[in-house]
């Protein structure tokens, strides 16, 4: 059964759907709740199928697992409700501040806030710590308390005698993964049982130890020598093979093993059983040696992680092979391993995600899981199907799911080693294939391991997922029906999305014992109102959103109004999503209005007037709940981005700090991102001054490791906005500033901030600077790709240095070739932006610069290159007529320009054709203008509107003109110019 603080939440967050009458959550409202966001763990919960019994002081797993600080002294633990007490010893400052919170029908103090400069952050004591007990006012005796004051006045009694130490009790709750380390931690020894055939005489001595037959001693030349092991002194006989139909049965005494052995017969078979020690097991508690592995050269990285993964697992990899040698099953070890290495997969996963180097995080992760699979792998120890399920995830959530979907794929092969895939296993290969964007791989390995009774939500979800990913809206919407539905009401002739999975078809069967429900919960209308929003398709997000409410009777939640107002973002209907902003801050004000009223009558009924701080805070903490978040506000911000509303973005900032929510990282970056779209750098510089402010505000009152601190820590998107509004006005030393601001905070530069920096130097001027630069950026790891290239390919064209471009645009075009012949291979697949083969932008770059260097030659080349690859786009058309002005050599190599082109089969625009025309008219060139103007005639010259909009801007007096007419009516007057040429008689 749930707690009272669990259903008290509820209803008073249910009040936002105005789903209960003000006095039926009256009446839960003053139920007592829990304490704050760490103690709410603390309520009791019903033993699961992992939980342990309460464990006595002696077995002390907790501690023996590292999860009591260093320096405190371990008191208790009950891994049932999840807690451990400890004692710590504080000196002045204490620096810690307490709160007072309802546990069940009792009070407890909790710890609200640590100081890191007092002396209970060096303790180790952490906010949502709760305070059971303080040392006594003179001796070592422990004192429960239960009150604020009652702690505050032991601790001042016991300051003020002159001690220098105090010592509180602290109980800390224990979170799944800590329960599973130490109940892991606990299980040093397993017990392996095997079958071994003797032949007789045995040559064993048997006597009964603790009520079981065991091996005390093994004779010479006997059977149980000669089994290499597989018979030892000390193994425990618990089954002999029976006499009629080969059968096992028990036994408890040696008088059982010996009559079995006296019947004639040439051999026995034995059951045995041996107590394995594999030791005990780190878990891999700290980081040991993290901060040293970057010193390690690459080629020394694989074998480095290997070893280190080795460490990790423990000696139950040793232990194993052991067994395996002795050819003994190992079922028990192989088991106790498979667990170990399944809680080392998600502590990859989990320390990846919190590392400062985010990038070098993940991809240490990587090779760690992968060291680990080639670990097992290598001891040929069978996969079960919860290690395979862990692993799987946890290559998704490191930014490696194509390992991940592999490592499915070998599983749903049925490949040696491997289990086969179970519903758990499915949904996580499932979202591995979301990652990928492989949709129909996806549907097509549920189609293959499903049928209809183990087919649940998480698994439908998971396929959801993977059709909104890639917008693949109709199978999106034939999942969302199917989980939709409940399988005794489908009406006849519906789409259940049996087309797709025909798991979900209903099937005739008997008549339930309960009604069946539906699969779909919150989770599935948000991802297809997710969905909709990746299609643009507004209306059908707030059908499904009114859905939503009405028929699965789940109160729209700030997620799902979130994922509505994305889908009026991308629609461009930002003026809907402000809407949708509006009624969620309606809804959160009606939830403290509603509640008002209820808050008075409890204060009413207390003896003091006054109304319960507990309920005040549930209260508060429902209000935060139904208002919108930071997501909400960041829509919003995007939205106005996208439509150039700078300022209305900006507006958003304080906007968001009246209604109670603090902007974040994402908030300032979006509204500096709608200034730089809007053409106002300097908007940009200012938001981002305002981010450093806000930060060092929340410094001073957190400290860096604060959350609001950390919520405020510029990343790299920050600085390569700032590099870029600096590029935008042409400060390079601005720029540069930045660079060192994003060293000096540990924040590694990417691709885009080098792009940024070297457009920058274009923009001032100084595109000799970029060389250098572009060294410093490839001497720090970033890999170049096609922006930067072209950005420095433009750089050595602005510097006068033909040569050098000329040189790396072969370069360019040779990792294009390489990249070709990879991606043949099967090792690459579709291009990306960090691919630097050249693209039509580049050589449209070549082509500009090399005929402003007079490199006619190399100009037409990249042409050619360009129009062997790509078909000419407007900048193109755009680069020739400004080319077509220079008189000198202008009008001969647009000439061989049109000409390349037509042997191309590429269309001209007829911008450019229109300036070759105006060029050969100047130039009196009247003979190639004809036999061009004949090209055009015959269809082997193809003529198009190269610009946007072209056509609805060539008006004359109002009167719209044909393009071919007007190229028709150019040709006609150069040529009518050679005719009036010649009737002109020469002077004599």
């Amino acid at each position: 059964m749930p707690s009272t603080s669990t259903a008290l939440r509820v209803i008073v967050a249910s009040v936002l759907a105005a789903a209960l009458t003000p006095p039926q959550l009256l009446a839960a409202a003053l139920t007592p709740p829990q304490p704050g966001r760490h103690a709410l763990r603390a309520r009791p919960q019903q033993p699961g199928r992992h939980a342990l019994r309460a464990r006595p002081l002696a077995a002390a797993l907790v501690e023996t697992a590292g999860l009591v600080p260093d320096g405190a002294r371990h008191v208790s633990e009950d891994l049932v409700k999840k807690t451990h007490r400890f004692d710590v010893s504080l000196t002045e400052p204490l620096g810690l501040t307490l709160g007072e919170a309802q546990a069940g029908k009792d009070t407890c103090v909790y710890v609200k806030t640590v100081d890191e400069s007092g002396g209970a952050h060096a303790a180790g004591c952490r906010a949502g710590d709760r305070v059971v007990a303080t040392s006594a006012t003179l001796g070592d005796a422990m004192w429960p308390k239960s009150s604020i004051a009652g702690v505050v006045s032991a601790v001042r009694s016991r300051l003020q005698l002159g001690n220098q130490k105090v010592s509180l009790r602290i109980e800390r709750s224990l979170d799944d993964d800590e329960v599973a380390l130490a109940e892991l931690r606990s299980r040093e020894s397993v017990k392996e049982r095997w079958e071994v055939e003797l032949q007789k005489p045995l040559g064993l001595t048997l006597k009964n130890v603790d009520g079981t037959p065991t091996v005390a001693q093994i004779k010479k030349g006997g059977s149980a020598e000669r089994s290499k092991g597989r018979v030892r002194i000390g193994d425990r006989v618990v089954g002999v093979e029976s006499a009629f139909g080969g059968r096992m049965y028990p036994v408890t005494t040696t008088k059982e093993v010996l009559a079995a052995a006296a019947l004639p017969t040439p051999s026995i078979s034995l059951r045995l059983e041996r107590d394995v020690r594999v030791g005990p097991w780190s878990g891999l508690l700290r980081s040991d040696g993290d901060d040293d592995e970057d010193a390690v050269a690459p080629r020394d990285r694989r074998s480095s992680t290997q070893s280190q993964v080795q460490r990790d697992i423990g000696d139950a990899l040793n232990v194993y092979l052991e067994l395996r040698r002795a050819q003994l099953p190992a079922t028990a070890t192989a088991s106790l391993l498979l667990d170990r290495c399944t809680f080392l997969a998600k502590t990859y996963a989990r320390r990846a995600s919190s590392r400062k180097a985010f990038r070098s995080g993940r991809g240490d992760a990587q090779d760690r899981l992968d060291a680990l699979l080639q670990t097992l792998e290598d001891a040929e120890v069978e996969l079960s199907a919860k290690f395979a399920t862990n692993a799987v995830s946890a290559f998704v959530s490191v930014g490696a799911p194509k390992r991940g979907a592999r490592l499915f794929e070998r599983c749903a092969r049925g490949d040696p080693g491997h289990p086969r895939p179970n519903r758990r296993l499915l949904t996580a290969g499932v979202s591995a294939y979301a990652r990928l964007g492989r949709v129909d791989q996806a549907f097509a390995a549920a189609r293959e391991a499903t049928t209809e009774e183990n087919i649940d939500t998480r698994l439908g979800n998971a396929l959801l997922a993977a059709a909104a990913a890639a917008k693949d809206v109709r199978r999106a919407e034939a999942v969302f029906a199917a989980m939709t539905r409940a399988p005794s009401t489908e009406p006849a002739g519906a789409d259940t999305g049996a087309r797709l999975m025909p798991s979900f078809a209903p099937q005739p069967r008997a008549p339930p014992a309960a009604p069946p429900r539906a699969l779909a919960d919150a989770v599935t209308y948000r991802t297809m109102i997710d969905a909709y929003a990746r299609a643009k398709r507004p209306d059908d997000a707030q059908a499904v959103l009114e859905r939503m409410r009405t028929e699965a009777g789940l109160g729209p939640d700030r997620v799902a109004s979130t994922a509505l107002m994305k889908a009026h973002v991308e629609a461009g209907d930002v003026d809907a999503a402000e809407r949708c902003l509006e009624e969620l801050l309606e809804a959160a004000d009606e939830v403290m209005e509603r509640t008002r009223v209820l808050v008075a009558k409890a204060a009413a009924q207390s003896e003091d007037g006054e109304a319960p701080k507990a309920l005040l805070g549930e209260r508060a903490a429902a209000y935060r709940r139904a208002r919108p978040d930071a997501t909400c506000w960041n829509t919003l911000i995007r939205g106005y981005a996208r439509t150039l509303r700078w300022r209305a973005a900006a507006d958003c900032l304080q906007r968001m700090r009246d209604a109670g929510c603090p902007p974040d990282l994402v908030s300032y970056t979006n509204v500096a991102t709608a200034c730089l779209r809007a053409d106002r750098p300097k908007e940009a510089l200012r938001r981002l001054d305002e981010l450093e402010r806000a930060r060092a505000a929340a410094v001073a009152v957190t400290g860096p490791g604060g959350r609001a601190a950390r919520r405020l820590r510029p990343n790299v998107v920050a600085y390569t906005i700032g590099c870029l509004a600096h590029a935008k006005t042409g400060d390079l030393v601005g720029a540069l500033l930045v660079l060192r601001k994003m060293r000096d905070a540990g924040v590694a530069p990417n691709e885009r901030t080098c792009a940024a920096v070297l457009e920058c130097c274009l923009k001032a001027g100084r595109p000799s600077s970029a060389m250098g630069l572009v060294e410093e950026m490839r001497a720090s790891g970033v890999r170049e790709d096609v922006v930067t290239s072209t950005l420095l390919l433009r750089c050595h064209l602005a510097a006068g240095e033909p040569a050098q471009a000329s040189r790396l645009l072969d370069e360019m075009e040779a990792s294009a070739v390489d990249g070709a012949v990879s991606a043949v291979d099967g090792q690459r697949g579709k291009r990306s932006r960090r691919s630097t083969a050249p693209n039509l932008v580049t050589y449209n770059a070549a082509l500009a610069g090399f005929a402003k260097l007079g490199a006619w030659g190399e100009a037409l080349d990249a042409l050619d290159r360009a129009a062997a690859r790509f078909a000419p786009n407007r900048e193109t058309w755009a680069a020739l007529a400004g080319i077509s002005q220079d008189r000198s050599r202008g009008h001969d190599f647009l000439h061989d320009a049109l000409r390349l082109l037509m042997r191309r089969d590429r269309a001209v625009g007829a911008k450019a054709y229109e300036a070759w025309l105006l060029a050969a008219a100047r130039a009196n060139d009247v003979d190639r203008v004809d036999a061009l103007a004949r090209a055009r005639a015959d269809g082997r010259l193809r003529i198009v509107v190269g610009e946007r909009g072209a056509r609805r801007r060539a008006l004359d007096d109002g009167v719209r003109l044909d393009t071919d007419g007007r190229l028709d009516e150019l040709e006609a007057a150069v040529l009518r110019s050679r005719r009036t040429s010649s009737a002109v008689p020469a002077k004599r």
